[in-house]
C-alpha cells in the first residue's frame, strides 16, 4: 500500500482484527481505502477491499463481504494480478461454502488452484485442495472428497508442512467414519497407495 498514512491504518486495522475488534477494523481499512482512492493506488484499494471482505466474513455479513472481495477481484483482474486474485477467489468459496452454496464455492476454489498450479505454488493450492474436499463431504462425494484430502496431505508434506499435512489427514479418517461401511477399505487402501501413513488411532 502505497502512503506512510495509508500503510499505518492498514496495519493498525490488522491488529484490531487480531483482537477481534471487527468495527474498529473496519474503520481503520475504511481510512486506508479511501486514501488509496485518492492516491489513485488500485493495488491498495483491493488489499483493502479484500480485508474488509474478511472482516464482513468474520461478522457473517456475507453480503457485505461478497461485495468486497468482488470489488477486490476486479481490480486484480484488471491488473493481471493473478497471485492477489487467486486468494481473493479462495476466499469467495470459503464465503460461498458458508453460505451452503456449493456449487459457487466449487468454482471459487477450482479457480484458486488452478492459478495457483500454473504458478507452480502447490504449497497454496494445497488449502484450496483441503477445502474442495471438505465440499465433497457436504456433498457426501466421498470418492472426490478422498483424492482432494489425498492429494493435499501428499503435497503438505512434500513441503515439509507437517501441521497442516496433520489437520488434513483428521479430516480424511472423519470422512472414513462417515462414509457406508463399503467405502471403508476401498478408502483406506487408497490412502496406502498414497504411500501416506495411518495415524495411531482413527477413532
Amino acid at each position: 500500500i502505497k502512503g506512510s498514512r495509508a500503510g499505518t491504518y492498514h496495519q493498525l486495522g490488522l491488529v484490531a482484527e487480531e483482537r477481534e475488534d471487527f468495527e474498529l477494523a473496519k474503520e481503520w481499512f475504511l481510512k486506508a481505502l479511501a486514501l488509496g482512492e485518492s492516491d489513485r493506488d488500485e493495488l491498495g484499494v483491493a488489499s483493502s477491499c479484500g480485508q474488509l471482505g474478511s472482516v464482513a466474513t468474520r461478522q457473517r455479513d456475507f453480503d457485505a463481504a461478497e461485495k468486497w472481495y468482488l470489488r477486490a477481484v476486479a481490480i486484480l483482474e484488471k491488473r493481471d494480478d493473478q497471485h492477489g486474485a487467486a486468494l481473493a477467489y479462495h476466499q469467495l468459496g470459503i464465503l460461498a461454502h458458508e453460505r451452503s452454496d456449493f456449487g459457487a464455492a466449487g468454482y471459487w476454489y477450482l479457480k484458486a488452484a488452478e492459478i495457483k498450479e500454473r504458478q507452480h505454488d502447490l504449497h497454496s493450492a494445497a488449502f484450496s485442495y483441503n477445502q474442495l474436499g471438505k465440499l465433497a463431504v457436504d456433498l457426501r462425494d466421498f470418492d472426490a472428497a478422498a483424492s482432494y484430502f489425498i492429494k493435499c496431505v501428499v503435497t503438505l508434506l512434500r513441503h515439509n508442512d507437517q501441521h497442516r499435512a496433520a489437520i488434513t489427514t483428521e479430516n480424511f479418517f472423519a470422512l472414513v467414519r462417515l462414509a457406508p461401511a463399503e467405502f471403508e477399505a476401498q478408502l483406506l487402501e487408497r490412502w496406502r497407495q498414497a504411500g501416506l501413513p495411518e495415524p495411531t488411532s482413527t477413532s
